[in-house]
């Protein structure tokens, strides 16, 4: 279960207005976090910071103007 909201990402960032569903940013984060940095034994608050940023990038690079 992801650890951060849509209207959390989007605090961090300006998002283009189409884009209104971060969910799939959001799930591919979550995923890496659990994978990768979870079994570290990193505190709670931290994994939520990952991965909120660790979405907004990925909104950032798709949404990345030629």
């Amino acid at each position: 279960m992801a650890r951060v909201t849509t209207d959390e990402v989007k605090e961090i960032m300006d998002v283009d207005s189409a884009l209104t569903d971060l969910a799939p940013f959001i799930t591919v984060a979550n995923l890496l976090v659990d994978r990768y940095i979870y079994p570290e034994g990193v505190a709670e608050s931290l994994l939520k910071e990952i991965e909120r940023w660790l979405s907004a990038h990925f909104v950032a690079v798709r949404d990345r103007q030629p």
